[in-house]
């Protein structure tokens, strides 16, 4: 795909889409819309050269702890940005960001956002909102690895998934889920073939078909309730 700068068109991510049309219009000439592919790398703790704005796709943020594997803390779709950590004026993070699904993301060189972004700028007011919820997905996360099974915890990363993606089939394998959740592929596979067979997903070759939405809100926790009560509300005029 072609790289396209300066684009003044509509944004479609919500945060961009949130700014008066002048106001996006001025930031335009450092965007970049460049694509996103399955297992490009985003950011690495440390070094980061760009902020993105998915417009589509999902991109999964991860944590690395010492001789443990890779966990998924959090999903950005196009309700977001990435790295939060240049908005908070941090210079590093804990997080690893690795596209989920494919799409295409705004990006902007971190220097200019660092200008663009700062307190008093429209683009900041708005980037506080998207703070809130995105630290709220993160706690009631870390909560669920903890507490809840890993059918509940499967239901609510294919949601949250759904809901980024905005359709009722994509791609996401096996391996991809149990890597985000700390579990083992065979519990997710295991889970995987419960919500099948309750007629709730079609599973094939890393391809899911949501079959049935409100029964796999009910098969997930409370906290893929809570998590989206959070973003609707906070997101709501976006």
């Amino acid at each position: 795909m072609a790289k396209r700068r300066g684009v003044a068109g509509p944004p479609m991510n919500r945060l961009l889409a949130a700014l008066p049309e002048a106001e996006f219009r001025r930031l335009a000439k450092h965007l970049e819309l460049v694509p996103l592919e399955p297992g490009q790398v985003l950011l690495e703790p440390g070094h980061f050269e760009f902020v993105y704005f998915p417009r589509s796709g999902v991109v999964a943020q991860l944590v690395e702890i010492a001789g443990c594997q890779q966990i998924g803390a959090a999903l950005i779709g196009r309700e977001g940005m990435i790295p939060l950590c240049l908005f908070l004026n941090l210079d590093d993070t804990p997080f690893r960001a690795v596209v989920q699904n494919a799409g295409e993301a705004w990006r902007m060189p971190a220097e200019t956002f660092r200008r663009v972004a700062r307190p008093g700028q429209l683009l900041h007011s708005v980037l506080l909102r998207f703070t809130a919820a995105f630290t709220a997905q993160v706690s009631l996360a870390a909560a669920c690895s903890r507490v809840h099974q890993v059918q509940q915890q499967c239901s609510r990363w294919l949601l949250m998934t759904q809901d980024r993606v905005g359709a009722d089939e994509f791609l996401l394998t096996q391996e991809a889920v149990a890597g985000m959740l700390g579990v083992r592929r065979m519990s997710v596979t295991a889970a995987a073939r419960q919500l099948r067979k309750k007629g709730l997903i079609e599973y094939r070759r890393g391809k899911v078909r949501v079959l049935d939405r409100a029964g796999l809100e009910q098969a997930s926790c409370e906290c893929f309730r809570r998590i989206n009560a959070v973003y609707k509300s906070i997101l709501k005029s976006f």
